[in-house]
């Protein structure tokens, strides 16, 4: 359904559509900015998404291929060959906690107890949960920030849009009902392409973080089955020709691992909307 307008941009005869095209050409630098500012937001989103997508799909598939070919070998206590498999599934969180905790627990010295290379395997394995979480929930934060601002973005652009319909209709000293609708319409779509986006952000991060805590609560179960298989298989510990023996997790080193995981890359978007904010706020207090 198209609306006919009166004020029609050059190059239209008899009449013009309410099409975007014609939304561009009428908006000001304020509400082109909002919409450029918001197709962003929804570009990250859907890049974002699409990203996390593809790698829970990795992770659950190898997470799948891990737990068939490794079941058997962690119950017979044959750790080298789970280590062996945890290698070619490099993407799945869970084979890669279960082959951190069994190289902390071959890296332990002899003169240490069982005990303690078992609390050395589980302290291993927290670190190994808290790091391939938060890589799993890397871009969630990104999208809670679109989904709390992009409403308020869509809205800044409406209120300056009306701002500039009514101090229009005050300069021109008469009362142009339809112009007065015109403008308000335009601005009022601002808004609606706010919210969608921020509902569009709302929808992917509390169906991704779901995602995420499942991947966790496969990881947390894994660690209680590999701290039950190592109490069982205490002797292998003691077998030096294995190679779990041959890692990088010695134990009571001073080396400290890092545990950080890369920056969620909010920075542009947060330099972006707070420059918006900053230039308005300057335009404002110019206006008083």
């Amino acid at each position: 359904m198209a609306f006919i307008l009166d004020d029609c941009y050059p190059g239209q005869i008899g009449g013009c559509e309410w099409s975007i095209g014609y939304l561009w050409l009428r908006s000001d630098w304020f509400a082109r900015a909002a919409v450029s500012l918001l197709a962003l937001m929804a570009a990250n989103t859907v890049i974002i998404a699409c990203d996390r997508l593809y790698r829970y799909r990795m992770a659950n598939t190898q997470s799948q291929f891990f737990l068939r070919d490794a079941t058997a070998a962690l119950r017979d206590g044959r750790f080298d060959e789970v280590i062996a498999i945890a290698a070619r599934n490099t993407r799945s969180p869970t084979a890669s906690v279960v082959a951190e905790g069994i190289r902390a627990f071959a890296s332990v010295p002899r003169q240490f107890t069982d005990r303690e290379a078992v609390d050395a395997a589980e302290r291993a394995m927290q670190r190994a949960h808290a790091m391939f979480a938060a890589e799993l929930a890397r871009g969630l934060g990104t999208l809670r920030t679109i989904a709390s601002s992009a409403p308020f973005v869509g809205l800044g652009g409406t209120c300056f849009g009306i701002l500039n319909a009514f101090r229009g209709i005050a300069m021109q000293k008469a009362a142009a009902m339809a112009m007065i609708a015109s403008f308000i319409a335009d601005a009022l779509l601002m808004t609606a392409v706010g919210l969608f986006v921020g509902i569009l952000a709302v929808w992917l991060h509390n169906y991704l973080w779901r995602r995420v805590e499942i991947f966790r609560s496969e990881m947390l179960q894994a660690e209680a089955n590999i701290l039950d298989a190592l109490k069982s298989h205490l002797e292998w510990r003691c077998e030096r020709e294995h190679t779990a023996g041959k890692t990088n997790w010695g134990f009571l080193t001073a080396e400290v691992p890092s545990w950080e995981v890369s920056y969620d890359r909010q920075r542009p978007l947060f330099l972006a909307i707070w420059s918006c904010g900053i230039f308005l706020t300057i335009l404002l207090l110019r206006a008083c």
